[in-house]
């Protein structure tokens, strides 16, 4: 008998979604085709978390500090942070891995209080 795969739903949170927007458009003012082409490597790669959820590492720097429920998948310079709870699994964040995590999550923090 054949075993049934377990699939989740990806969610993306309204963070994500901004962060996504914010680099497509960032790029987009010099390249707009790359600027697409960043979008559908990135969604793409997302989507393969339905099948795969545990495919991404555990984030180092937050591994460092206990939490150990938090992964990411890379996508060229893109980090795409994630959570996976029950059957779903909710897409966080999407930032240029040349850039300091704890900076950035400090500032997400910071913009909303």
């Amino acid at each position: 008998m054949a075993q049934k795969i377990k699939k989740y739903k990806v969610l993306w949170t309204a963070q994500a979604i901004k962060d996504l927007s914010d680099i497509v458009s960032y790029i987009a003012e010099d390249k707009s085709l790359t600027a697409q082409n960043v979008y559908s490597l990135i969604q793409e790669k997302c989507k393969t978390l339905a099948l795969f959820p545990e495919q991404g590492k555990i984030s180092p720097e937050l591994k460092e500090l206990g939490l150990t429920s938090y992964r990411e998948i890379v996508v060229n310079v893109w980090r795409i942070m994630y959570v996976v709870r029950d059957k779903n699994i909710y897409v966080l964040t999407v930032f240029d891995s040349r850039r300091d995590l704890e900076k950035i999550i400090f500032s997400k923090i910071i913009d909303r209080y």
